[in-house]
C-alpha cells in the first residue's frame, strides 16, 4: 500500500497469516507480495531476504523479548538481516515501551532492579528510538566501514 516493488512476509502464526493474505489480496497487490509461513528467526528466513533489501521490519511477539534466552536469538537474527540492508536501508525493531528487565540484585537475592534492555545490534548503527504509548519502534542502519 505504500509503494514498495516487492515485499516478503514471513509469519508463524496461522490466523495472522489469515489476515495478512486477506490484506494483500485488498490491495491488489498480490503480484507484489510473497508469503511464506515460517519462523521468522530460522535459517529459512534470512534466506529468503532479499539482497540487498531497503527496509525491514522486525515485530517478534513481545513475551519472546520478555525472556533473554529467547531475547538473544531475536536480537541475533535482528543482526544478521540488518547485514542484508543496502546502503541507504533501514531496520525497524518494535519492541514493548518500557522495553526493561528486572535484574536480581547481587547483594540482595530475591530483590530485582528495573534495568533497560541494551539496544545495541552488533553491525548497526542506533537505534533512533521513538515511543507511541506502550509500543516503541527502533531505527538501525547497516553500520558504514
Amino acid at each position: 500500500s505504500r509503494g514498495a516493488e516487492r515485499c516478503v512476509f514471513i509469519e508463524k502464526d496461522r490466523d495472522a497469516l489469515r489476515v495478512l493474505h486477506d490484506n494483500i489480496d485488498m490491495l491488489n497487490a498480490g503480484d507484489r507480495a510473497e508469503v511464506f509461513q515460517g519462523d521468522a528467526l530460522g535459517p529459512a528466513a534470512l534466506s529468503r531476504c532479499p539482497r540487498p533489501v531497503h527496509v525491514i521490519m522486525f515485530d517478534p511477539p513481545y513475551a519472546m523479548l520478555e525472556e533473554p534466552p529467547s531475547r538473544k536469538r531475536a536480537f541475533d537474527q535482528f543482526a544478521r538481516l540488518i547485514e542484508c540492508l543496502d546502503d541507504k536501508g533501514f531496520a525497524i525493531l518494535r519492541t514493548p515501551w518500557p522495553f526493561i528487565d528486572h535484574v536480581e540484585r547481587e547483594e540482595a537475592p530475591g530483590k530485582f532492579d528495573k534495568v533497560p534492555v541494551p539496544l545495541l545490534i552488533e553491525g548497526a548503527e542506533g537505534p533512533e528510538t521513538h515511543v507511541y504509548g506502550s509500543t516503541a519502534v527502533h531505527w538501525y542502519m547497516r553500520k558504514r566501514t
